[in-house]
């Protein structure tokens, strides 16, 4: 039987996510929810919340600057905002067929996301962003590590935006 593209499938389904166009009123945004974070942070704890605002308040100045209509396009879709998931680590994303069998011969295979407890308002760049490196995270139990060998080489980071986009109906 053929391979099965788990990361063509998570692209489609997080682009049909991003084509909704959902507001949730009252949800706080994603740049709302790291401000709340960060004010929750315990003042003699182990992070230096000011330098690390800092630092979080200059990262849109390091973007490099759009010099073509191929960058400018792809900067148009990375930052444009709507509804995302903002938690694509392997735990969220379910597996199975659309029939709900399990038997792939009697229904298409799909992905399903679950726990949208951080989902919010932001760039969309950032949802993509998030899944590409939640692919490092492995959760045994209590036990949370990250093994970097697993995030995605460059062509599979293209195969996930050529699907991606294709999926939103935008041209790769």
């Amino acid at each position: 039987s053929a391979p099965i593209d788990f990361s063509g499938m998570v692209a489609r389904t997080l682009a049909e996510l991003h084509n909704l166009k959902l507001q949730v009123e009252g949800r706080a945004t994603a740049e709302e929810q790291l401000r709340r974070w960060l004010a929750a942070v315990q003042p003699d704890g182990p992070i230096d919340v000011p330098t690390l605002s800092e630092a979080i308040a200059g990262a849109p100045d390091l973007r490099p600057v759009a010099s073509c209509a191929a960058e400018r396009a792809v900067e148009e879709v990375l930052t444009s905002r709507t509804l995302c998931h903002l938690d694509l680590f392997a735990a969220n994303l379910m597996y199975g067929t659309s029939d709900g069998t399990g038997n792939v011969a009697a229904g298409d295979q799909d992905v399903q996301f679950i726990d949208y407890e951080y989902a919010s308002d932001a760039m969309v760049g950032l949802d993509i962003a998030n899944h590409m490196s939640g692919c490092t995270e492995l959760i045994e139990g209590e036990s949370v590590t990250f093994d970097t060998s697993f995030y995605p080489t460059s062509t599979q980071q293209m195969h996930f935006l050529v699907v991606y986009l294709a999926e939103r109906g935008l041209s790769s």
